[in-house]
């Protein structure tokens, strides 16, 4: 496969924070981003596990240092979000909040929520928080899918398996 072939690319946000941004979809040539932009935002960047830890917890030492911190803080957000929704239901003149838009619009299933784990009990807990928010989950990278099969596929949930040429282990 050379370069040309390559004609739409899904550009997501890393996975060193529990809830990265949004993602776009984009044609791959063009000069002008705007005019190449496919659909945006095309899916919510979500992390579990290492990388969100390492980030912060052993880098930076900061909140989430363990998984179950970034599940409480997906949660969180999500509640809030809740929160926010009903709010602007009852009084649609109330403050916007841009962040909080974004999730509503994932839990609303106006997007699918990308989700970064590798092993399984990161792939639990998303597809338990998918289910508890109502949201549209693919699974990214996935390794330990395998050993959670039957409740991955109970759930519908696709996974992008790999990439496979990693350096470091999970």
């Amino acid at each position: 496969m050379c370069s040309s072939d390559l004609t739409t690319l899904c550009i997501l946000p890393g996975s060193a924070n529990v809830i990265g941004g949004t993602g776009v979809v984009v044609k791959s040539h063009g000069r002008n981003v705007e005019k190449m932009a496919m659909r945006s935002p095309a899916c919510l960047k979500v992390a579990f596990g290492l990388n969100v830890k390492h980030s912060h917890g052993i880098k930076a030492h900061r909140a989430p240092m363990t998984r179950m911190a970034i599940a409480a803080m997906f949660r969180q957000a999500f509640d809030e979000t809740r929160v926010y929704m009903d709010k602007r239901s009852r009084d649609p003149e109330s403050p916007r909040d841009p962040g909080k838009d974004v999730l509503a619009a994932a839990m609303r299933r106006e997007f699918p929520v990308r989700a970064h784990c590798a092993r399984s009990d990161d792939i639990l807990t998303a597809l338990r928080l998918a289910r508890e928010y109502g949201l549209s989950l693919v699974l990214d990278h996935g390794y330990e899918a395998e050993y959670v099969l039957d409740e991955v596929h109970a759930a519908g949930v696709p996974v992008v398996l790999g990439p496979f040429f990693r350096t470091r282990s999970e």
